[in-house]
């Protein structure tokens, strides 16, 4: 039979042992610890940093979850604040770059929307009902290694950097990789 664990009377007390641990943080840190409880701990959970994008906020969205109005704000929000951010539903993927600018991609058919420049909310167009959403989109897309190259309706063509190299097999993904 296993030894059963004993009590050490000389052992630190767990919360002393938190309070080492958190006094020895960087000031920076503990400010960007939330100050709101587990009020919004789905956003906490689902849009921190992790792995390889270490600094950009990931967010997956799942069937129901899906609001395009509230996304593009949010995303639009996230380039004003100079914030790498993804969120991907379906085939939709919004980016935000940490220069500012703000992106809406379709995989399956290769389009592009700018949303945002140099944190600055760019003029575009999506319609969002309870029923149905409608992207007016302005481009096309392609992945060249590590860049994006949008080929505008209006004319010309534009490289886009800024992306983490990762994220950018969000993009290069299309409707014949997943078999449709």
């Amino acid at each position: 039979m296993p030894d059963e664990p004993t009590f050490d009377p000389n052992a630190k007390p767990i919360w002393q042992e938190f309070d080492e641990i958190l006094s020895s943080l960087p000031r920076e840190a503990l400010d960007r610890l939330p100050t709101d409880g587990a009020r919004n701990h789905d956003r906490y959970i689902y849009e921190e940093e992790f792995g390889s994008l270490s600094g950009w906020r990931t967010k997956l969205l799942q069937p129901g979850e899906v609001n395009i109005g509230r996304e593009v704000d949010y995303i639009v929000a996230r380039a004003a604040e100079r914030a790498g951010c993804i969120v991907q539903f379906a085939e939709l993927v919004l980016f935000s770059t940490k220069d500012g600018d703000a992106w809406l991609f379709d995989t399956d058919d290769r389009l592009a929307l700018c949303m945002a420049r140099a944190g600055v909310r760019q003029d575009f167009k999506v319609f969002d009902s309870p029923e149905r959403f409608s992207i007016e989109w302005t481009a096309d897309y392609r992945v060249e290694g590590a860049e994006v190259v949008v080929k505008k309706r209006s004319g010309g063509v534009e490289t886009v950097r800024g992306f983490p190299r990762q994220s950018l097999a969000l993009l290069r993904r299309g409707s014949s990789e997943r078999g449709a």
